[in-house]
């Protein structure tokens, strides 16, 4: 109860949440405006807001608009009741004496489910399908980052050894070690360029219809794409520097006489 006058004969009041007052009466003081529950088999009652309380999640992690009220349980008793309470400490520790307390209060009352919220959390109905959904996500993404490396590294060592022979003409015509370096990794950075954009465009639509899915980050969120394309970036220079490598250590006559 919000006070002890709130029972079953008097007038239904309820605290709403700053979201709910900001979208029935913007601009407005909520204190004493009125508003029907739908939920009320009695149409007759009409609830009267008698103060805000902050935002929270409260049915589950992705109810950002949601709206919500509180109401006095002597205005609208059900007999499964949550009590939720704020520890110092290790909470499985206070488990024992706050239910030696409710019993002394009513032997009969049933407590049962007594858990941490971290527990719940951990759960099927907290956080473990988005963890399990991470997990799965980043083993297919480090899939994705290994094919694509291999990939890379097999387009830029093809091209470098079928250049062979172009490469020995250059070298013998006085192209520096260096310059056919550059050459190769040139090419290695245009597929890069074009998979970073590829690869960042189609990320950005899978981001918005993948968007409800995520907690505390968006599907746009520029410092994901950031690090995401800097490592890759790393990844494929690496995977572009070892063919570029190799065919500056190739030799001209060997190269001038390969088919």
């Amino acid at each position: 109860m919000f006070t002890s006058a709130d029972d079953a004969g008097s007038q239904r009041v309820a605290i709403i949440n700053q979201r709910m007052a900001e979208k029935l009466w913007p601009g407005q003081d909520p204190i004493g405006k009125r508003f029907k529950r739908l939920d009320d088999p009695d149409t007759s009652h009409v609830v009267e807001v008698v103060g805000v309380a902050r935002n929270a999640q409260i049915d589950d992690i992705l109810g950002q608009d949601t709206l919500h009220y509180f109401i006095p349980i002597t205005q609208d008793y059900k007999s499964i009741q949550t009590l939720q309470l704020r520890t110092v400490g290790d909470p499985t520790a206070l488990a024992r004496p706050v239910v030696e307390i409710i019993h002394q209060m009513d032997a009969a009352m049933p407590v049962y489910d007594v858990s941490t919220m971290e527990t719940v959390l951990n759960g099927i109905n907290g956080l473990f399908l988005f963890r399990l959904g991470a997990g799965l996500a980043t083993l297919l993404g480090g899939l994705g980052l290994v094919l694509a490396v291999i990939g890379v590294y097999g387009v830029i060592s093809y091209s470098a050894a079928q250049r062979t022979r172009e490469i020995g003409i250059r070298m013998a015509l006085g192209a520096q070690r260096n310059q056919i370096a550059r050459g190769i990794l040139k090419q290695g950075l245009v597929i890069l360029a074009v998979g970073l954009a590829v690869g960042g465009l189609v990320a950005a639509g899978i981001g918005q219809v993948a968007g409800s899915f995520l907690v505390g980050v968006s599907g746009l969120d520029p410092l994901t794409y950031i690090c995401v394309s800097l490592l890759l970036a790393v990844i494929a220079l690496g995977a572009t520097l070892i063919p570029a490598m190799r065919a500056t250590r190739v030799d001209p006559m060997t190269a001038l006489r390969c088919d």
